[in-house]
């Protein structure tokens, strides 16, 4: 069926997807079909929003015009950008005119020739309730007496309408200079009084008039209805003092910038016991106002919703009042201190300003142990905690034996929270503990995405309150009532049942996707968690498609065209800003699993039509496919399509929750027996850049065959139980046929051929975040140790032969042993001899290059080791990718000690480019402490030499002979030593690595803030 042969009601469901210039463009291509034409000139449904704005196809302008004028009463919102002298011409030659728009209820107009060319609204006041002038030389001189207006937003010199009468105005937004030509009497006795609710002005005052505070004040005193109030001062300090003409018991919501002093206020309100709105907001831009901060007293302001912060303080920190006693911190944009030192100063410094908080939301925060113990210990008032998107305790992530910290914890004070919600957060398990320590009052817990930092133990958060309870009876939820979990888990009944608390505990269910119940009704079924049903795959709808238009014209069309991709074959790097610009059925691209399609030639062959696939289009697509036809192989149908890999921003440490990415799509498996001595294991992926150092293979007693796959952050396991042995002489491939596809030979140890694999086990095919994934262990040897420096060595470790493992770059293992039946485990990032990439360990050895401390657990049993020992060995854990040292133009590595480990191989590997001609400036910044603590000096030295990058040498303990640069890591040295930072638009071209101890980790990534670095430059190896 053609798309001429679809019912009105198909057709004006499609046609209303589209926007004005889709809609004239679809009209213009059907010259021929009299009746699509009519569909879309003469129905009102698609005019009644209508968004004018300038195009370079004037002739496609001049069609819609004339249609736009057609259906003129019909619109009832119209928005006018500003437009270029052709368009302005073509929309006024054509005869459309507001005159005509008679039901029209919402104008907006930007452009400052239509608005003067339009003199005044009275035809269409009659229905216009909501009226907005942007431009500063638009100017209406009246409207009819009859208007309805409600709702207008004025600038400079647009005020001339403000002679008519605004019976019904509420709301009233006005920006405006006061000058000789506006004076403020003038202004002041044409504004509307009677019905006005809402007044917001923005001003200039620039003749200085002296009776306008008076009359200002004679103004505000006439609204009687008058409930909220908005000043704004829009350069500098308001040289009249407003403050005292307020009447602020007579207002909701009072909003004062540069209106006046802090101390000025303060004065005022304590002289005359004034008694301040429920919502009071002070903001000034000047920076002089740190030594008033502290002068407010807690008499006169504990009572209210109030925030007197100067500019400075706040300028880079999102504040946001939502509702009584709510505000909401934000380190969203990163460029200054976090939220710990805004907030923790605020504490220390303005207690009183801070300390009527009852209810406080954080996102998108990094948060210390004594930052959180801080916060809610000294937020006497503080009820309501709200923290999504961010870290807790990062420092002590590797702290794990639970008997450890429960012997390092002191009972502290008390806090009043009662209700805390956790979305997407990760914590130490010593923050797991402080925290169900503290909050004894606790009545209401609800828990999504909430892990525990450490990788060593099970990471489950309830599984470890479970723990804590069991250990000690300081932790005591006497008040929970109601613990509400948004994410699915295995067995949650035990680890409910053993949370100390004497109440009911019950949980709420969580609400279905579609539901349409309110809160009350969701209410009703409280009830403690079971395992969720297995979802049900629905029905899809089809329409029906063009002839020749089939799946297998479609697979025609593929095996026919060379490349229709529209990159003559290139793979290209693309954005998430670069992706989103093609969201049009001309110009269309999809991300599916990490790939980006051009899926503009596949629009007429989807067999659930154009509308459905375009919910994908300019965006990442990986959830919304899972949903609707996971079993799809899309790689195979849109090859020639693919246009490259999708590049994310990512966050400034490793493994972190910058952005929540949609769970990928599962790997599909299958196998063949090429004869009766062997077996090929195919594992297909959608991974066009899967190399092998992404695989690792454990075969176990020769029959259990563990794969692990990493991919974008996730881990993807192959597990299964083989029907017979096999022998350990096995290899693994990517296919040179296929891209993405893993090819597992095998070898039998018993002549013959097998009815099947084997059995699948539960977690085959399983697919999870790389930070709560769990490595597999294995028995590695001893083979080499070299000393490297007084206290460092060199090992080199053997595998097992029934392992495969080549750990990307920037990835690290596990060493783990048990001491007097306690589990140490400690993480050694994966090395590589310097300048020697391609000669360094295979798949059958690991280089760690390690620092041996007296004092510690690990180190002291490694030094004991003797060639030819064993130690427990994990699988590798990760999150760099080396496509950003591909994209990058400048590379920045900053290391501290043996946190120079991951950058041996990132060395390598982008010197090894600059050998193949590809240009990149490169600043490698070592600190030690002393001259004999530097590793790899010389070979590092003769690196740089080679390949011309830049090697600073930086000593805190220097002796007198030392020639370089000495001292800790502070700004003006990372000013001096770095280049300048990128501009904002080139967020790829520079890409900074930090490694070594925390507190020098932190320290490097607040002072490279400060320098004009952000997090999409950065990331942090976490020593």
């Amino acid at each position: 069926m053609s798309l001429t042969e679809l019912p009105d009601v198909a057709l004006l469901k499609i046609f209303r997807t589209f926007d004005q210039i889709e809609l004239v463009n679809f009209y213009q291509n059907f010259l021929s079909s009299k009746r699509l034409r009519n569909l879309i000139h003469h129905n009102p449904c698609l005019w009644t929003r209508i968004h004018i704005k300038s195009t370079v196809d004037y002739n496609q302008f001049t069609c819609f015009t004339r249609l736009l004028t057609a259906n003129a009463a019909t619109i009832r919102q119209l928005v006018i950008d500003e437009l270029d002298i052709i368009c302005r011409k073509i929309l006024l030659e054509n005869g459309f005119s507001l005159k005509k728009c008679l039901q029209i209820e919402e104008l907006t107009i930007h452009d400052e020739h239509i608005g003067n060319s339009l003199h005044s609204t009275k035809f269409c006041s009659a229905t216009l309730k909501i009226l907005r002038l942007t431009n500063d030389q638009i100017n209406f001189t009246e409207v009819s007496s009859s208007n309805q207006l409600s709702t207008l937003h004025l600038t400079m010199h647009s005020t001339d309408i403000l002679k008519s009468r605004l019976q019904s105005l509420t709301n009233l937004h006005l920006k405006i200079m006061f000058d000789y030509d506006h004076r403020s009497h003038e202004i002041f006795s044409r504004l509307p009084t009677c019905s006005l609710h809402t007044f917001t002005l923005k001003f200039l005052l620039v003749n200085n008039h002296s009776t306008f505070p008076n009359e200002f004040h004679q103004y505000v005193n006439s609204c009687h209805y008058l409930h909220t109030l908005e000043l704004s001062y829009l350069h500098g300090m308001c040289p009249f003092p407003l403050h005292h003409t307020l009447d602020y018991p007579k207002y909701r919501r009072l909003i004062l910038m540069n209106i006046s002093h802090l101390n000025q206020t303060e004065e005022f309100i304590t002289l005359h016991q004034c008694v301040l709105p429920s919502v009071y907001f002070q903001l000034n831009s000047t920076s002089n106002l740190n030594r008033h901060s502290s002068c407010i007293q807690q008499t006169y302001w504990h009572t209210n919703q109030l925030l007197s912060l100067d500019y400075i303080q706040c300028v880079t920190t999102s504040v946001e009042l939502l509702n009584e006693y709510n505000i909401t911190w934000s380190d969203k944009n990163g460029k200054s201190q976090s939220f710990e030192s805004y907030f923790l100063r605020s504490i220390y410094n303005i207690p009183h300003v801070i300390a009527s908080l009852r209810k406080l939301i954080i996102t998108k925060f990094e948060l210390s142990l004594d930052g959180l113990v801080t916060l809610m210990t000294n937020l006497s008032l503080l009820t309501d905690l709200i923290i999504s998107d961010g870290k807790i305790d990062q420092m002590g992530s590797g702290i794990c034996d639970l008997k450890r910290i429960l012997d390092t914890q002191m009972v502290t004070a008390q806090s009043n929270v009662k209700t805390v919600i956790m979305n997407n957060i990760h914590m130490s398990r010593r923050t797991i503990v402080k925290f169900s320590f503290l909050t004894r009052q606790l009545a209401s817990l609800t828990l999504h995405n909430v892990n525990v930092l450490d990788r060593t133990l099970q990471s489950d958060f309830l599984a470890f309150l479970k723990q804590i309870a069991q250990q000690t009876s300081q932790f005591r939820w006497s008040h929970l009532q109601f613990l509400t979990l948004d994410y699915r888990t295995n067995d949650d009944s035990p680890s409910l049942i053993s949370i100390p608390s004497t109440q009911v505990l019950c949980c709420i269910k969580p609400r279905e996707p579609n539901s349409t119940t309110n809160n009350r009704t969701t209410m009703n079924f409280l009830q403690l968690p079971g395992k969720t049903a297995a979802a049900t795959n629905k029905p899809r709808a089809q329409v029906a498609l063009a002839p020749q238009h089939g799946l297998m014209d479609w697979i025609r069309k593929m095996n026919n065209t060379p490349n229709i991709s529209g990159t003559n074959g290139k793979l290209l790097t693309v954005t998430e800003e670069e992706l989103a610009k093609h969201n049009k059925k001309t110009d269309c691209w999809t991300a599916i699993s990490g790939n980006v399609y051009n899926i503009t030639p596949y629009l007429d062959y989807h067999p659930g039509g154009v509308d459905e696939i375009m919910k994908g289009a300019g965006v990442d697509a990986t959830t919304l496919f899972q949903e609707i036809h996971s079993w799809v192989n899309f790689g195979s149908m849109l090859e020639k399509c693919l246009v490259g890999r999708l590049v994310t921003k990512h966050g400034p440490t490793e493994g972190a929750l910058a952005k929540k990415k949609s769970l990928p799509l599962r790997l599909r498996f299958d196998f063949r027996q090429p004869d009766s001595k062997s077996l090929t294991l195919f594992i297909y992926t959608t991974c066009l850049t899967l190399t092998v150092e992404k695989i690792f293979v454990n075969i176990e007693n020769g029959k259990n065959l563990t794969a692990l796959i990493f991919i974008d952050g996730f881990v993807h396991t192959v597990s299964i139980e083989l029907l017979e042995l096999v022998t350990n002489d096995f290899n693994v491939r990517i296919s040179s046929n296929k891209q993405g596809q893993i090819e597992i030979d095998l070898k039998k140890q018993t002549d013959q051929m097998w009815k099947s694999v084997g059995k699948f086990a539960p977690n085959h095919l399983s697919v999870c975040p790389m930070q709560d994934f769990e490595p597999i262990y294995f028995n590695a040897t001893l083979i080499k140790r070299t000393p490297v420096t007084h206290d460092s060595d060199w090992y080199t470790f053997s595998l097992p032969s029934n392992v495969f493992m080549l750990p990307p770059i920037g990835y690290h293992i596990r060493l783990q042993r048990t001491n007097d039946g306690v589990i140490i485990t400690k993480p050694y990032t994966v090395v590589n001899k310097l300048d020697e990439e391609n000669k360094s360990s295979s798949e059958h050895t690991i280089e760690l290059l390690i620092k041996h401390y007296i004092d510690r657990t690990m180190t002291p049993m490694l030094q004991q080791l003797s060639i030819g020992d064993t130690i427990e060995m994990s699988s590798a854990e990760g999150t760099f990718d080396t496509a950003r040292i591909d994209m990058c133009r400048t590379l920045v590595l900053i290391a501290a000690g043996t946190g120079l480990t991951p950058m041996i191989r990132i060395l390598n590997y982008a010197t090894k480019q600059i050998d193949s001609e590809q240009n990149r400036d490169i600043f490698l910044l070592f600190f030690n402490k002393t001259q004999k603590d530097i590793l790899c000096g010389a070979e590092l030295q003769a690196m740089s030499e080679k390949y011309k990058f830049t090697f600073y040498n930086i000593l805190s303990r220097s002796e007198s002979d030392w020639t370089g640069e000495t001292g800790y890591i502070r700004g003006e040295l990372l000013h001096r030593l770095l280049p300048k930072p990128p501009s904002k638009t080139n967020v790829t071209n520079t890409l900074v690595c930090v490694c070594g101890p925390a507190p020098f980790s932190k320290q490097a990534l607040d002072l490279l803030k400060e320098h004009g670095y952000n997090d999409s430059h950065l990331h942090l190896f976490l020593g």
